[in-house]
């Protein structure tokens, strides 16, 4: 069975540096941002380096949007 590590806020800075390490470690990175645009640079930088990453587009500041994501 995979090992999973669900990112929300997958940014640039510290939740990108979080989801790459989840990586590095075996996991399955599943990262979101508000915007998939943003957040394609940073799954396509996990993927070249081995790793297995999947993005989602979330809104972490709306409770539906995280409910929809987690289910």
């Amino acid at each position: 069975m995979k090992k999973v590590a669900l990112v929300i806020g997958a940014g640039d800075a510290t939740g990108g540096a979080i989801a790459r390490r989840f990586a590095r470690e075996g996991y399955v990175a599943c990262v979101t941002r508000r915007s998939l645009d943003k957040l394609q640079p940073l799954v396509d930088q996990i993927r070249a380096g081995g790793g297995e990453s999947h993005g989602f587009a979330s809104d972490a500041r709306k409770v539906e949007e995280v409910v929809a994501l987690i289910e």
